[in-house]
């Protein structure tokens, strides 16, 4: 409570000060000392009378007569200090109250505003944000995938540990899917087969994407390429192991599908993502 009260006491005292236009050197020279120099000329004016007129203990006379006209100077200007203190202090109070106020509504406006554009990004993407960019190249990738698949049948398995606080893994196998054409599977999250968990972490690089494809699949690996401008890309040549366990397909497909496995790490981020943390 103290400190408060002496910073108080400080801020009314500076804010007194400039608005007089001195400081509190020229507050103690130009009042208080001038007022005492004008109080020693009186004494001495009428020292110097006594001593004329030969008076006995001059000094001490002209101290004695004029002993009131320093105590009303030091009163009244001790009332006129202490009277412009308590007004600035007031007024320090006010603008102490005043400064909150003013923050509080400047917050509720921008809040108004950030509320504003959130809904306004809750139903549009804007073409100058990295997400635009991140998606239309994601959805560009994959279609040009499927382009070089030249319509064989193909599988996207998505995997990502049990501890993975990324949601890019969702993204990707929510926007893939409409422009690859092919059978995608994952993420399964809340997948708790032991050993679909070892497999999510075997080899698991924490903040990248391990890209399994066959050697020769020359679309496969195009498609790495291609993600490699978007997130951090691993290629791998091991297989996704039994995938019979995995997914069941028809028939007609059965066997002759492209495998793609997509081994996300724990902490997947978008390349922008990434710079923007740098």
């Amino acid at each position: 409570m103290l400190p408060h009260f002496l910073n108080l006491l400080s801020r009314s005292w500076d804010a007194m000060i400039r608005a007089t236009g001195t400081t509190t050197l020229g507050f103690v020279v130009w009042t208080l000392l001038i007022a005492a120099v004008g109080w020693a000329a009186t004494i001495a004016v009428k020292w110097l009378k006594l001593k004329r007129s030969k008076t006995s203990s001059p000094l001490r006379a002209a101290m004695r007569d004029s002993i009131w006209e320093g105590v009303f100077t030091a009163v009244g200007i001790t009332i006129v200090v202490i009277a412009a203190f308590c007004v600035f202090a007031i007024r320090t109070v006010y603008d102490d109250h005043q400064s909150p106020a003013v923050q509080s509504q400047t917050l509720i406006r921008l809040n108004m505003l950030e509320n504003v554009e959130i809904q306004k990004r809750k139903t549009h993407i804007y073409p100058t944000e990295p997400v635009f960019s991140n998606m239309n190249s994601l959805l560009m990738a994959f279609d040009i995938y499927r382009h070089a698949r030249h319509g064989e049948p193909c599988v996207i398995w998505i995997s990502v540990p049990p501890n993975a606080t990324s949601t890019l893994s969702s993204e990707v196998a929510q926007f893939s899917n409409s422009v690859s054409d092919c059978f995608t599977f994952g993420p399964f999250t809340f997948d708790t087969d032991p050993d679909h968990v070892k497999e999510s972490l075997t080899g698991m690089i924490p903040d990248s994407v391990v890209f399994h494809v066959s050697r020769g699949d020359k679309a496969g690996l195009q498609l790495a390429g291609q993600l490699q401008g978007l997130f951090k890309i691993q290629v791998n040549y091991e297989p996704l192991p039994n995938p019979s366990s995995h997914y069941r397909l028809n028939p007609p497909v059965a066997g002759k599908e492209h495998i793609v496995w997509l081994q996300f790490g724990t902490e997947v981020q978008w390349n922008s993502e990434a710079r923007a943390h740098q």
